[in-house]
């Protein structure tokens, strides 16, 4: 999970002389903010009396267009999540119309009354506020359901959605709900006397351990803001008040945010300077920042974007971020080089058997990468292959593809060079995300993996080792006996799959000597990829580092390696080679002889 602050001391933006500016509108404009996807930017303005949406391309290579009149002042709209629609309140005499507009088109369709909309993660459910409770909407059915149950008219405010979590502040208090379970009351601002201010614009981090929120002192005490940024810390009844500020946005991996004091836009923690401006808003990416830069309080304000730079010392970064099957966040070590002119290389690197995203070996990994110039990702994938939810399960795959989306979010990333490296429960789930998602590849390399589970399942039992405990915990039984755990077992195994990675480049390696995983495994992997046996390369170099190579076999573009050790990873061998190959060239074949890292594997 993310520590957020704890360690943000160490982040600095670097925004010097040479920082880019784009200027998108100019007007009486509230309420920008970038769509999900980062490519359009939406904002409102006020032209007389009535108040509507504009929406232009992030890059500025268009014209404004109009996208919707009118808009219900002193009301907040939202992108769904796939950047196609907006939804927002319109306005109908004194109503507030709860309406949904198509981008592309510009047509809106009208939900029934309600305001403050924002769509859950998945897109299929929209939340709202009506005059007394908080409601969500089915969008393709229209039903609708109400998540609090307040008897009269209560004043709202803002929505917040931390995966399927909702926040939001009611009469100044903070609230949380569920779509199954019905509001509570988190924090009552006047537990402590009724001057406390008051809770308004709840943000929750990527972790969702931790809310921040608008603390509004309205003149109460002597600030130079009526605002405070404060932070309340979840199961911990904990209200912390941070600085004063404005307005305020978080970088979407939750490690820092950007306030507005005094019309000028700051870094905290501390109060390092950027530029002029307020009401900032982050980027998807967290790359650019969105904000309004005004001469005089009667001058049309200007909408502009600045390109900003993250610059972390420590250079591994632990964050969230979203996984769709369960719309849970998952954590993950990340790392992205400061400079990127150009599109750069993705390295995955997969934990072990009883591993998780903290494991030492995600550094090994990390050098590999970073000495090369390319961003990596180390993700959690559901943690020690002891849980249903981990183990080659349907959300551990897909919580590696998401994490590669991740990736390509924050990152330039070149789609043509997007690696993946994994050894022992690793090598297993390389294997794996090889033969299920093949597309994604450019090279796959997998040390003494597991390709068989019901096979390495009876060779632990036969040597009563607790890895077989570890397959019936997550198969929910024992696949040499309970045919469903058998049939979990199939799906879960690589050579159940593997036969669609007959294209993608794939390096099989194993250690002869290897007792936790027998070289079978790796073989049986080989095979099942090429369909037959092959036999042995007529020449190989004799040694890969300080390990007597024993056989190796070739096989359009699949190779498999058996050398003179146990269980072991060389990093240096496998990013190597990784970094020769490219999607749509010939897979290159390299014989990398140097090595001199670390091979032990942490169980």
């Amino acid at each position: 999970m993310i520590r957020i602050f704890s360690i943000c001391i160490i982040y600095l933006l670097a925004l010097g002389a040479n920082a880019k500016e784009l200027k998108i509108a100019s007007g009486n404009i509230s309420k920008a903010m970038f769509s999900p996807d980062g490519k359009l930017v939406s904002w409102a303005v006020k032209v007389g009396r009535r108040h509507s949406i504009f929406i232009r391309r992030a890059d500025g290579l268009d014209e404004a267009k109009k996208l919707f009149t009118p808009l219900y002042k002193r009301t907040f709209y939202s992108w769904s999540p796939d950047s196609k629609s907006i939804a927002c309140s319109g306005k109908q005499g004194r109503k507030k119309i709860l309406t949904l507009i198509d981008v592309a088109s510009g047509k809106s369709k009208i939900l029934g009354e309600g305001f403050n909309p924002v769509f859950m993660p998945s897109g299929k459910k929209l939340l709202f506020f009506t005059l007394n409770n908080l409601c969500v909407i089915e969008l393709k059915s229209g039903k609708i359901k109400k998540l609090s149950n307040f008897p009269q008219r209560q004043s709202f405010e803002r929505i917040a959605v931390a995966g399927q979590n909702i926040y939001f502040s009611c009469n100044g208090d903070l609230w949380s709900a569920t779509l199954e379970k019905q509001a509570k009351m988190l924090v009552d601002h006047k537990r402590q006397g009724i001057t406390q201010p008051f809770i308004q614009n709840p943000v929750a981090s990527p972790d969702n351990k931790t809310v921040y929120v608008s603390l509004i002192t309205d003149g109460l005490y002597a600030h130079a803001t009526d605002n405070i940024l404060g932070r309340y810390t979840l199961n911990s009844d904990s209200m912390k008040t941070l600085t004063e500020a404005n307005s305020w946005t978080m970088r979407p991996d939750g490690r820092q945010i950007i306030y507005c004091l005094g019309g000028e836009l700051k870094i905290y923690p501390g109060n390092k300077k950027i530029c002029r401006g307020s009401e900032p808003i982050f980027s998807p990416n967290g790359r650019k920042l969105l904000y309004l830069v005004s001469s005089g309080w009667d001058d049309p304000a200007k909408l502009m974007i600045r390109t900003m730079t993250l610059v972390n010392p420590s250079g591994l970064n632990e964050i969230s971020y979203p996984c769709s099957s369960d719309n849970s966040m998952q954590p993950a070590m990340w790392y992205a080089p400061v400079e990127q002119q150009h599109t750069v290389p993705l390295l995955v690197g997969l934990h072990t058997w009883s591993g998780n995203y903290r494991q030492s070996s995600g550094k090994s990994y990390y050098k590999q990468a970073a000495k090369r110039g390319w961003a990596f990702i180390f993700p959690n994938f559901r943690g020690p292959n002891r849980t249903p939810d981990a183990m080659g399960s349907d959300k551990a795959v897909q919580d590696i593809v998401d994490a590669v989306k991740y990736a390509k979010s924050h990152a330039n990333i070149d789609p043509n060079r997007i690696y993946l490296c994994g050894a022992s429960g690793g090598g297993f789930m390389a294997m794996l995300m090889a033969g299920r998602h093949p597309e994604i590849w450019a090279g796959v390399s997998a040390w003494c993996g597991i390709s068989d589970i019901k096979a390495w399942h009876a060779y632990n039992k036969k040597k009563k080792s607790g890895y077989y405990r570890h397959i019936e915990s997550a198969l929910g039984g024992a696949p040499d006996t309970d045919k469903q755990a058998a049939i979990r077992a199939v799906r879960r195994s690589p050579v159940t799959w593997l036969k669609n990675a007959e294209k993608l480049p794939l390096d099989i390696w194993h250690g002869a000597k290897d007792k936790i995983v027998p070289a079978t495994e790796g073989k049986n992997a080989f095979t099942v990829v090429v369909g037959s046996e092959i036999p042995d390369d007529a020449t190989h170099p004799a040694k890969i580092g300080k390990y007597k190579i024993l056989s190796r076999k070739t096989f359009n573009t699949t190779r498999l390696t058996i050398f003179n050790s146990g269980h072991t990873i060389l990093y240096s061998a496998a990013i190597e080679w990784l970094a020769l190959q490219c999607k749509g060239k010939p897979v290159v074949w390299n014989h990398a002889s140097g090595v001199t890292d670390s091979n032990k594997i942490e169980k």
